[in-house]
């Protein structure tokens, strides 16, 4: 491309403004290029214990389908029903 054709097609995207995909695809790298300044990779690593942890020692959580299911000592605690037929994820009970 020429350098005429470049400035006209630059021209007439400032004119118009970012469209929302233009700003997502900005936002996005913006946020990649800050996670990987402060160290992003160190974040993303968890502690992975053997055993559960005594607190922890009764809960139960299962996935059935799309629905999870955590129980304590078998009562149920909490149900996430998250299908994609559903316009929204429920929880139960609350």
């Amino acid at each position: 491309m020429k350098a005429a054709s470049i400035k006209a097609r630059w021209d007439e995207t400032i004119s118009k403004g970012p469209g929302r995909r233009q700003f997502l695809c900005a936002s996005a790298g913006l946020l990649a290029g800050m996670a990987g300044i402060r160290g992003g990779a160190r974040l993303a690593r968890a502690v992975d214990f053997a055993q559960p942890v005594a607190e922890a020692a009764g809960v139960t959580a299962y996935l059935n389908h799309s629905n999870l299911f955590v129980r304590f000592e078998n009562h149920p605690m909490l149900t996430n029903r998250s299908n994609a037929s559903q316009k929204y994820p429920y929880f139960s009970p609350l």
